[in-house]
């Protein structure tokens, strides 16, 4: 009897397996609720030991983690400092910031440079310590779901491509609530497997992660996570990020392989000039949502 995948959203034992092109056919969708996940999930240990430094630098960031993502610093703070803005939007003045997942502590600079209190959390020890370096001890190292935070503390919580990467999206969130102070503020960003890129590119969408991305959200599945959480999402939208062009091209030829020739040849020949823009292949959702007065069911 073929193994059956045991949804994270909705419980049901209802699944089907992506074909095996899709992450050596470990990609699962509910059949009743239609969340893509990955099964079967790693354990805690293989996860912290997923994060170290080659994660941030390596030379097959299309498979795992970043090329260098020390030296894509001030692209990363031009993104943040965007979604500060919005996150301003709704939360005018000063806020008390967590951010789960915050890897080398950029979105938090951010936040600092407005007078945020800021607090950071992640499970990678060697990205906290580069944290620390600016942050000192308001960054931690850690597995979110086992610290022990304080209730009602925060203004805002985000989750900047956190959540896909986590083994219980259900129980972050239920925890991300406990910590926000009432009516305040989730932001978040994951990958949209519901967007017109994953449909087009298949089993070679960027989104698409063997170990690292475990939880794949659509729109309706990220709106009924969330709101069975006990969250009024205030909003959802594609959000794109600042890219160099290297970067860009790089990315442009797994989706476009004819062109890697050429491609090439402005590289060896040094003719890509070091200039950054705003991107978007509308396959990224920024979600704002904020904590409802009663938790859901």
């Amino acid at each position: 009897m073929e193994d059956t995948a045991t949804c994270m959203l909705c419980g049901s034992r209802e699944s089907e397996r992506f074909p095996p092109r899709y992450l050596n056919g470990r990609l699962w969708r509910c059949l009743d609720c239609d969340l893509v996940f990955v099964h079967p999930q790693p354990a805690v240990a293989e996860l912290t030991a997923l994060y170290g430094e080659e994660y941030f630098s390596n030379a097959n960031s299309n498979e795992l983690g970043y090329s260098d993502y020390e030296g894509d610093r001030e692209n990363i703070y031009r993104t943040f400092r965007r979604r500060l803005k919005s996150l301003q939007g709704v939360h005018p003045g000063k806020a008390a910031v967590l951010d789960v997942g915050c890897a080398y502590g950029m979105f938090l600079e951010v936040a600092a440079e407005a007078a945020w209190d800021v607090h950071g959390i992640d499970i990678s020890e060697h990205a906290v310590k580069r944290a620390q370096e600016r942050l000192g001890d308001r960054v931690r190292a850690g597995v979110f779901l086992e610290e022990e935070l304080p209730s009602e503390r925060y203004d805002v919580v985000t989750m900047w491509d956190y959540l896909e990467h986590t083994l219980d999206p259900k129980a972050d969130l239920a925890k991300a609530r406990r910590l926000l102070v009432d009516g305040g503020i989730l932001a978040l960003a994951t990958p949209d497997v519901g967007s017109m890129a994953a449909k087009i590119f298949g089993h070679r969408w960027m989104g698409y992660k063997l170990d690292e991305h475990l939880v794949y959200f659509s729109r309706a599945t990220m709106r009924r996570f969330l709101e069975e959480a006990g969250f009024r999402i205030i909003s959802m939208k594609h959000e794109g990020k600042y890219v160099s062009l290297r970067l860009f091209l790089q990315r442009l030829c797994l989706y476009a392989p004819f062109i890697t020739p050429f491609v090439n040849l402005l590289r060896k020949a040094r003719a890509v000039p070091p200039i950054s823009f705003y991107a978007s292949s509308r396959d990224i959702l920024l979600v704002v949502a904020q904590k409802s007065n009663h938790a859901a069911g």
